[in-house]
């Protein structure tokens, strides 16, 4: 039972994250050609920005990366992570990638503005937690019920989210408090 919870959560959960049945797990059906995505217009100019046209979007489309506020640090791990997976990318030009992506794409970086959290308990394990793998842009526009929060948080763990199992309930009181379906 507990097996088909958890495949019932990941595809509500890759749902709910935009990602339409049938393309997971497996690279983005929607990856592009560098040159052919509207969003690389809003990508900053600088060094870096055609290391990343030309890599990252033979996997994925640009929105993974656009919607995402990671430290350089954050982005050094997911960098190497996706080398490790078969990115394009080695020497000097991993480290481009990785400054390119941290000035520009972390939190209150130039192409966004910060998002801010309402205050309560649960707030900077959301904060903390979450934003690992995910902009908390994903997260402010839904008005989930404490089911599907708990749906959703279970299919972000099953796909390797780390999450303390204490933790769980106090996260999905937070969502539900300020991204509940009663909230404005």
């Amino acid at each position: 039972m507990r097996g088909v919870r958890m495949r019932k959560a990941l595809v509500v959960g890759l749902t709910m994250f935009g990602m339409p049945a049938g393309v997971w797990p497996l690279p983005s059906a929607a990856a592009q050609e560098p040159g052919h995505s509207p969003l690389e217009a809003e990508f900053p100019k600088g060094t870096g920005k055609q290391l990343v046209m030309n890599a990252c979007q033979r996997c994925h489309t640009l929105d993974r990366i656009y919607e995402s506020d990671l430290w350089t640090y954050q982005w050094r791990d997911t960098v190497q992570d996706m080398v490790r997976r078969g990115a394009a990318l080695e020497g000097d030009d991993i480290e481009t990638v990785v400054l390119y992506l941290g000035k520009n794409f972390r939190p209150s970086g130039p192409v966004r503005a910060r998002v801010n959290l309402p205050d309560g308990e649960g707030k900077a394990i959301v904060a903390g937690d979450c934003q690992k793998c995910h902009s908390l842009r994903k997260i402010v526009p839904m008005r989930l019920n404490a089911a599907d929060w708990n749906t959703l948080v279970h299919a972000m763990i099953y796909q390797g989210a780390k999450v303390r199992d204490e933790d769980v309930d106090i996260i999905v009181q937070y969502l539900v408090k300020n991204f509940g379906p009663a909230t404005p």
